[in-house]
């Protein structure tokens, strides 16, 4: 994979793979100019190139074979694509008429076509990937439409699904899902921030309600930094949701509260960034929204 894709995210899914744990669901959670589509096609290879190679921290098709070529060029038979109508035109060549008009939804015939390809793929036993471009746009009556898709997976079906952030998608369909989550470009330096983020995470579950009010008081100084540590805290617990998948090493909290912390996390980030009390924020997440441990 690319240098530039988050090593936790490749070693993660070659895991999967090797130890048959893939779900048949993944959310690429980050914002639109991270790698995400260039990781669902490493995905989509991975599970269809005949000569895949996987190790702890590789994952990769062996880009030689047709599969390989087919897939990066996006026009192999067993990779589907699913976006809206906006998307399908912003990916046009420059010089084709392209009606502005045209809707950002990805609405329910979207969803009815795929199950028209997954009837159609069950003629072969060779994996079939969904990449779904931008999941937050789908209508609600097209998310529950998938939604009975994922609650019924077909072996050999995997359905990628990206979207920019956990609260932009519908909860049952996030909740039926592997997350991955890529740096937000707020905290570019993730994997400085990532060994700081996880000592500060088990500083705060460990501190009393005293040394909480210190430990906001220390990120509130500096206003200009506070979203990139929050941001770098958000994904240094994503990381300790993934790992504890591949360990038996105790949590302090469990997954269902981690999971949820992601979320909040992500909150506190959207509220700082619409310039919210900074005080009132962190106060918010660190008293009132982090979870007791268990």
């Amino acid at each position: 994979m690319p240098q530039d894709i988050p090593p936790r995210i490749a070693q993660y899914l070659s895991n999967a793979l090797n130890n048959h744990r893939l779900g048949h669901a993944l959310l690429l959670l980050g914002p639109h100019s991270s790698d995400k589509e260039l990781v669902a096609l490493h995905i989509a290879a991975a599970l269809i190139c005949k000569n895949t190679k996987t190790s702890a921290s590789v994952l990769v098709g062996c880009h030689i074979c047709i599969d390989c070529r087919q897939l990066f060029q996006k026009n192999h038979t067993n990779l589907h694509y699913i976006m809206s109508e906006a998307e399908i035109i912003r990916r046009q060549p420059e010089n084709v008429e392209k009606n502005t008009a045209s809707s950002s939804e990805i609405r329910i015939d979207a969803i009815r076509a795929l199950k028209h390809e997954q009837h159609m793929s069950n003629l072969n036993e060779t994996p079939h990937a969904w990449i779904i471009i931008d999941g937050h746009h789908l209508t609600h009556q097209a998310a529950n439409a998938l939604l009975k898709t994922l609650e019924e997976p077909q072996n050999n079906h995997f359905f990628i699904i990206l979207a920019p952030s956990l609260q932009s998608v519908l909860p049952t369909i996030a909740s039926r899902c592997q997350r991955l989550l890529f740096p937000d470009t707020v905290a570019a330096d993730c994997k400085t921030l990532s060994q700081q983020s996880a000592l500060l995470f088990e500083k705060i579950n460990q501190a009393d309600l005293s040394e909480r009010f210190r430990i906001i008081e220390q990120l509130a100084k500096n206003k200009e930094t506070v979203r990139a540590q929050l941001a770098g805290l958000q994904f240094a617990i994503m990381e300790l949701i993934q790992s504890s998948f591949e360990s038996s090493s105790p949590l302090t909290l469990n997954r269902r509260q981690m999971t949820a912390l992601v979320a909040v996390l992500e909150k506190a980030q959207t509220d700082l960034k619409a310039h919210g009390n900074t005080q009132l924020v962190l106060e918010h997440l660190f008293l009132q929204s982090w979870p007791q441990i268990s």
